[in-house]
């Protein structure tokens, strides 16, 4: 068990780190700040669902259930627009590089 535990935070650590990598790559401060104010809301939300369930009288199972329900929405939005996630690259970005001042050869 722990060695899967291992595995999967690594999974999970993979894909947040990936995540942010590709939004700070493509897109700006501002939609990074919403990238983690929605976690910080899932993050919020995940004990509320569980309560709810118990709650109700339900099975820990119906939580897990409401999770995973929302997280395949969540996985078959990002499949749909997946053509939409271009890399927005500022206009100035095809223009050359400046040359580098080269120093001198060494002796």
């Amino acid at each position: 068990m722990v060695a899967f535990a291992l595995v999967l935070g690594l999974g999970g650590g993979a894909i947040d780190s990936g995540l942010n990598a590709y939004a700070a790559a493509a897109f700006g401060p501002r939609h990074m700040n919403w990238l983690h104010a929605f976690f910080g809301l899932g993050v919020a939300i995940g004990p509320l669902i569980m309560t709810t369930a118990l709650s109700a009288g339900l099975s820990w199972r119906w939580g897990y259930g409401v999770v995973a329900a929302a997280q395949v929405v969540l996985a078959t939005a990002f499949v749909v627009t997946v053509n939409r996630w271009a890399v927005h690259r500022p206009a100035h970005a095809d223009a050359p590089a400046p040359a580098r001042c080269r120093s001198a050869p060494r002796s």
